[in-house]
């Protein structure tokens, strides 16, 4: 019997699919001669990618939490051979403690730590990348029985995740296809309109090898929950797979996404803040309504007025502004990107309903970078850069939604983190998170029983024939916990 109620089976020998993994070019070499067996793969590819996928300076330079329990889930008992060889030779470092000792950290309670050394990172973010094969029966069970307890233990505590898993088991990936596309990229050396990397060739490569995995292998799949989000290999790959995807009956799926979600998760949060006049510790006191419904457009003052309240030292007033709810209907029923664009060069602007801007995907780039998720370290400099003749997003935002701008001030100003924005953009995707994959797989359930489909953050991919029904539904639910409907799009894959 399988460990779910479709079926994950036994494996038995040989059945164990090969797994492709990046590394440093230098070290090919030494892997083609039988020098490095798998196990040594195993825990340089592990480490090297990290430093691709990550393009700040100083993510692809971090030190990655490995324990002790994933070392010897992955490499055996004898994983302290691998490690102390590749310590050896300098390829890999660990971290040291506040005592200066490869040590687990006391003060920050982290395992330990480790990364290539920096000649190799330098090399990987200088593209030298290049890909080889685990291929060995007990290296591939080890790593397969390790991400299945994984997914086991996972289920356990969040019994919700079975029918999203579930749903995965009925969704068909077309490798040939796609290995003919990405042939298709390498041939014309290209790839999103920018010549085509080792890194990204290769990792093209690793995600069709770990599609295939997620689709076909008996095993059950290897999933993660961070932030509410859930992660398996279809979310970490390109976007371009997904044209790649059908129904077990060979249905294309389409995309039902929701418009400017993070932003919608963001007048949740001004709503809530509002509701509970919190004044301090935003981010603490707004993550205790995760699962709360709110009418935002109904809890947002939609006009300025002074509000007068009783306390022990008799009336006080206190001045509430409009703006946050004006900025909710523009996010909610025009288009917030389009605005903060056309008021980047202009104090107004008259434009017809729907229409959008064609520099829009420039303007939502910097308005999530420099608006959402900036780290306001320097929050008086928003006005002008340098001797542009426009205005910054950042800066528009500061006039126009005084108050969003100034709970985004408040949060960074209060957390403690590196990123000071990081706090917020968390609260954010948990309470994205808890939307898709608890409210609306929920109350997709009916439309969507038995057929394949997965979630991607602020979307679903299910089939085009439940779409008009699917669409009905998600927006009905969106009026239940936000006040109002219409946020869903849908548009095919392909």
């Amino acid at each position: 019997m399988g460990w779910l109620g479709i079926g994950w089976m036994s494996v038995a020998r040989n059945q164990y699919k090969p797994l492709y993994r990046l590394i440093p070019k230098s070290l090919s070499s030494r892997f083609d001669s039988g020098e490095f067996g798998e196990k040594e793969l195993f825990l340089i590819s592990d480490l090297t990618y990290p430093v691709i996928i990550n393009e700040s300076y100083r993510a692809r330079h971090l030190p990655q939490d490995r324990s002790r329990d994933f070392l010897k889930g992955m490499l055996s008992n004898s994983y302290r051979e691998v490690v102390d060889r590749l310590l050896a030779e300098d390829i890999l470092q660990v971290r040291s403690n506040e005592q200066g000792r490869e040590s687990y950290s006391t003060q920050h309670h982290h395992s330990k730590q480790y990364s290539l050394t920096k000649r190799y990172r330098d090399e990987l973010v200088k593209d030298g990348v290049d890909g080889r094969i685990i291929k060995d029966h007990r290296q591939l069970k080890r790593i397969n029985r390790f991400l299945e307890n994984s997914t086991k233990n996972l289920l356990d505590k969040n019994p919700w995740l079975k029918i999203e898993i579930d749903s995965l088991r009925r969704i068909r990936f077309q490798k040939k296809e796609a290995e003919s596309w990405v042939s298709e990229v390498y041939e014309r050396q290209e790839f999103r309109g920018e010549p085509l990397t080792n890194a990204t060739y290769h990792r093209l490569l690793r995600s069709v090898n770990e599609l295939d995995q997620l689709f076909t292998s008996n095993s059950l799949p290897h999933v993660s929950i961070r932030n509410g989000r859930v992660f398996h290999a279809l979310v970490n790959a390109h976007k371009e797979f997904r044209q790649f995807l059908r129904t077990l009956s060979n249905e294309p799926l389409v995309e039902v996404d929701m418009k400017s979600a993070q932003w919608v998760m963001l007048c949740k949060a001004l709503a809530l803040k509002e509701k509970y006049n919190y004044t301090s510790n935003l981010i603490e006191n707004l993550e205790q309504h995760i699962e709360s419904p709110i009418d935002i457009l109904a809890t947002l003052p939609d006009e300025s007025f002074p509000m007068v309240k009783e306390d022990e030292s008799g009336l006080t007033g206190k001045w509430t502004p409009a703006d946050a709810h004006h900025f909710a209907r523009t996010v909610f029923f025009d288009d917030i990107y389009t605005e903060l664009g056309l008021l980047k060069s202009s104090t107004g602007y008259a434009i017809l309903s729907g229409w959008r801007h064609p520099n829009r995907t420039a303007f939502k780039e910097e308005s999530i970078a420099e608006s959402l998720y900036n780290y306001f370290t320097n929050p008086e400099q928003d006005v002008i850069h340098g001797d542009w003749e426009v205005r910054h997003i950042r800066s528009v935002l500061m006039e126009t939604y005084p108050t969003v701008y100034s709970f985004l001030l408040q949060c960074a100003q209060e957390s403690t983190s590196n990123k000071r924005s990081r706090d917020l953009a968390l609260l954010m995707q948990k309470y994205e998170g808890y939307f898709f994959h608890r409210v609306l797989q929920t109350a997709l359930k009916e439309v969507l029983g038995g057929c394949g489909y997965a979630i991607i953050h602020d979307a679903f991919y299910l089939p085009a024939s439940k779409r008009e029904d699917a669409v009905a539904v998600m927006n009905e639910e969106a009026l239940n916990c936000f006040g109002c409907a219409g946020f869903f799009n849908d548009r095919t894959t392909a």
